[in-house]
């Protein structure tokens, strides 16, 4: 079978701390090449303060981070990153404004995985 498009987003609304998770993850029996991810919020461009975003390949912990950004309010960043069935990207904001969305999106190619 040969490669889709992938071109796929989530979002959330940032908690009373500013805190928010989107979580991505390949359905079926498909892997996803991520080849670009973008990140923006619901603030205006020069609203305070502006939020960090992590993303994560498995798990959050420190040595699972794949990208970060001091600009989490709205972000892309190239890449090439093997998102393999049953493994997730998560996108971690803090330190937004309490309520506003956050939005996660991704680009790239999908498969079936082996």
């Amino acid at each position: 079978m040969a490669d889709m498009q992938l071109d796929t987003y989530g979002s959330t609304i940032l908690d009373g701390t500013g805190m928010g998770t989107v979580t991505l993850t390949p359905t079926a029996t498909l892997n996803w090449r991520v080849t670009r991810m973008a990140v923006k919020t619901s603030q205006g461009p020069t609203d305070t303060p502006i939020p960090q975003c992590t993303v994560f390949l498995g798990a959050p912990s420190d040595g699972n981070i794949i990208d970060q950004t001091w600009t989490g309010s709205r972000d892309t960043s190239d890449c090439d990153i093997l998102v393999q069935y049953g493994t997730r990207l998560y996108f971690m904001w803090e330190n937004g404004i309490p309520g506003t969305s956050a939005t996660a999106s991704i680009y790239g190619t999908q498969s079936l995985g082996a």
